[in-house]
């Protein structure tokens, strides 16, 4: 029980994880093959954690024999995104060394009791290492020059996984002689994850960031060892546990930003498809956006108890208002101002834009989904065409081209 909790909780971890790359995957439009390659890995490995973890619960022989069909089948599954990475097919003698044993293994394991065997342990193993090695190899081997900045990029990625991978493999075989803290490979699964969604954009190395990382991990455990009078196989594992649940949180942050991204690009998209249409097509359009979620648009008859002069007259110089443009104390609220903290209060936004003077009509939206309250980039674009086509029509094909 001692190595039992750590495990499952490590194995939790990682299938979070992957579990929010995969969700990233799914949402990310125009997917290549490297994308779909890579989700049938996380697919692959998500089935052998959870599998895993039902066989340490001791339920049934199907959940032991999934655990090791899985765990057979990824250096193949590797191999196979390698190619994709690569471009081109791995030699014959790379398939055949390394798909054999994986279809050898999982024939073996469906047969009872032979997954109980040291034998049958061993071999699966030595298959994990020649497989990932294979891939280690082909991905140094490889020929640079043919391949471009990004695709070498996503190379040196995956030869960064391995790094991680090929030692950190070696503690799930643990033995009543070398009895390791935890099982590792969850947090090499974390690492690979993580390295997956780590864009041209970041201004410093992975390898720098996964240290600093690594370092408050440590800083955290040698904390609880001092104070909580740890063993030192305890405080291993609150280390290991502690890197686990930062590399997860950041993930769910760098998904966070990526989609954010994406809908920033799906606006652009459906900005340049709808701005040659009338000025109600186009707020249709662009209404049923993922952009434009939970926004709410007011007509001049909601607006009634308003002082839509004042309303129009301070939106069409800014826009759009968001709560943190409204002063400290409501009390220091010019007549607009005012308005603008009303309608937010009756209909619980951050957010209040101008879409048309005549006749008056306004959007009212909560904030950005990203912890601010002040008017979303995305939003201000949006509403901002609208007002020019409000007022001068949708422009021609001619004029924009």
């Amino acid at each position: 029980m001692t190595f039992l909790i750590p495990d499952i909780a490590l194995s939790v971890a990682a299938i979070a994880g992957m579990a929010t790359v995969l969700w990233h995957l799914g949402r990310s439009p125009g997917q290549g093959a490297v994308a779909r390659q890579f989700q049938m890995i996380l697919i692959t490995v998500i089935v052998f954690q959870s599998a895993r973890i039902m066989t340490w619960l001791e339920f049934t022989w199907f959940f032991r024999f999934a655990t090791y069909a899985s765990a057979a089948l990824i250096p193949l599954m590797a191999l196979l995104l390698c190619e994709v990475l690569l471009r081109r097919h791995a030699p014959i003698w790379a398939k055949v060394t390394v798909g054999g044993p994986a279809v050898t293994l999982i024939c073996l394991a469906a047969w009872p009791g032979v997954t109980a065997m040291s034998g049958f342990i061993a071999a699966l193993l030595f298959a994990q290492l020649w497989g990932f090695g294979v891939v280690g190899w082909l991905v140094w081997r490889r020929d640079r020059g043919s391949l471009s900045r990004v695709e070498n990029q996503r190379i040196a990625w995956l030869g960064l996984s391995l790094v991680f991978i090929l030692p950190f493999l070696a503690s799930d075989y643990r033995q009543d002689w070398a009895p390791v803290p935890v099982r590792l490979s969850g947090l090499a699964i974390l690492v690979t994850c993580w390295l997956s969604l780590w864009g041209p954009r970041n201004p410093v190395t992975p390898v720098w960031t996964l240290g600093w990382i690594t370092c408050a991990s440590v800083i955290s455990s040698a904390v609880l060892w001092i104070h909580l009078d740890l063993t030192p196989v305890e405080a291993v594992q609150v280390g290991v546990l502690s890197m686990a649940l930062i590399l997860v949180f950041d993930l769910f942050r760098r998904v966070a930003v990526l989609q954010q991204d994406i809908r920033q690009a799906a606006l652009l998209t459906r900005l340049a498809g709808a701005a040659h249409q009338p000025f109600d097509d186009y707020l249709t359009h662009i209404s049923n956006s993922a952009t434009a979620e939970g926004v709410l648009i007011l007509h001049r008859n909601e607006l009634l108890e308003f002082s839509t002069d004042a309303l129009t007259g301070l939106l069409h110089r800014t826009g759009g208002y968001g709560r943190d443009d409204l002063p400290p104390r409501p009390g220091d609220d010019t007549l607009a101002q005012s308005q603008i903290r009303m309608l937010m209060r009756r209909y619980q936004a951050d957010q209040v834009f101008l879409l048309s003077d005549e006749p008056v009509l306004l959007a009212v939206a909560r904030g950005d989904g990203m912890g601010g309250r002040g008017p979303s980039p995305e939003l201000c674009a949006a509403f901002a065409m609208a007002r020019l086509i409000a007022r001068h029509g949708p422009p021609t094909k001619d004029a924009t081209a």
